[in-house]
């Protein structure tokens, strides 16, 4: 059984721009009905979020991770993944999990830095909120997939 609860799950420690896009989260829905996970490793959001979905106890789970060149890896290829996996988890489990990854292109860090952006990272949060609400609320409206086969098939 939902209650009235949200999970945010911030990908990397002390990470500026994500904080950025909870607190633009935060705007639209209440803190009080946010949860959120702080995890360093963005390979294990998509466990993570699955094990929340799971739960049953969230209206959506969120995702918001920001990757830098700074990074071993090409940053494309884990945000690709880590999208692909936070898709597949929402798919697989049957629970709306909404990804915000912001991948800026080279060379971007610094203008991302200035404080001007900031809005961009707090609007990020707020539609985000905003699709979190609408879409659950249309989830949660939609007639069970027995309840359609009783429909049509009465017994």
């Amino acid at each position: 059984m939902k209650n009235d609860k949200y999970a945010f799950i911030k990908v990397g420690e002390l990470d500026e721009f994500v904080e950025k896009t909870f607190k633009g989260f935060c705007e639209v829905i209440p803190q009080k009905h946010v949860d959120s996970f702080v995890i360093a490793d963005p390979f294990s959001a998509p466990n993570l979020a699955r094990d929340l979905a799971k739960s049953g106890y969230y209206h959506a789970i969120i995702v918001s991770a920001m990757f830098f060149n700074d990074i071993d890896f090409r940053k494309d290829h884990i945000a690709s993944a880590l999208a692909s996996g936070l898709m597949a988890v929402s798919m697989d489990v049957d629970a709306l999990v909404l990804p915000i990854v912001l991948l800026p292109r080279h060379g971007q860090e610094e203008e991302w830095r200035r404080e001007e952006h900031s809005d961009y990272f707090l609007s990020q949060g707020r539609i985000t909120a905003n699709s979190a609400l609408k879409d659950s609320k249309l989830i949660s409206s939609l007639p069970f997939p027995k309840n359609v086969v009783g429909w049509l098939w009465p017994m």
